[in-house]
């Protein structure tokens, strides 16, 4: 099973790749960049609940 992790830049979810990285557990990143006021894009948001 891969796991994808949605990375927002600037944003605590390094965290979570540096432990994906750790653990040595296969991952892939989606990455979205944040809008010019900082906050994250319309695609990310429909990943938030």
């Amino acid at each position: 099973m891969m796991i994808t992790v949605h990375h927002l830049e600037h944003s605590r979810s390094h965290r979570v790749l540096w432990l994906l990285e750790e653990l040595d557990v296969p991952y892939q990143i989606k990455r979205y960049q944040r809008e010019s006021t900082m906050l994250a894009p319309e695609a990310l948001k429909k990943f938030i609940r």
